[in-house]
């Protein structure tokens, strides 16, 4: 796999389908994982996926951010980053937009359209712009 040799660390049985765009290999992918088509994966900072993680159709992972505190360098818009983690078994659905910094837990899904950010407890299910608990998950 051309992403492998690009330096990128790739489980066995991992699926990324045709469109994805990495714009570093600063990636895990674990085991039985999968890129649906269509995402854009902005690794300025680590992503890690954990085993048996799902990205829908057209997502979005950004570990990049602007950093706005400073009034006076706004019209800048200084770049700030921050890792991202998927834990395992979790799984983003269709044109979900991963923010900077944030943490799913293990078993963690994220309902389609959602803008996710921070940290995103085992087994709940979250949803919405900005996302938010919508139920625990069985486990």
């Amino acid at each position: 796999m051309v992403l492998r040799a690009w330096g990128m660390e790739i489980g066995s049985d991992v699926m990324i389908l045709p469109g994805c765009v990495f714009t570093s290999n600063n990636i895990e992918i674990g085991d039985g994982s999968s890129v649906n088509s269509n995402c854009y994966i902005d690794a300025n900072d680590r992503i890690t996926l954990g085993k048996n993680v799902a990205l829908g159709i057209g997502c979005v992972v950004s570990t990049s951010t602007h950093n706005l505190t400073d009034p006076k360098h706004r019209g800048e818009m200084p770049v700030t980053t921050a890792p991202i983690v998927f834990g395992d078994g979790s799984g983003i659905a269709s044109n979900v937009t991963v923010i900077a910094g944030t943490v799913l837990g293990p078993g963690a899904v994220v309902a389609a359209g959602s803008v996710v950010s921070g940290s995103v407890p085992a087994h709940c299910l979250y949803g919405g712009v900005p996302a938010k608990m919508i139920k625990e998950l069985n486990h």
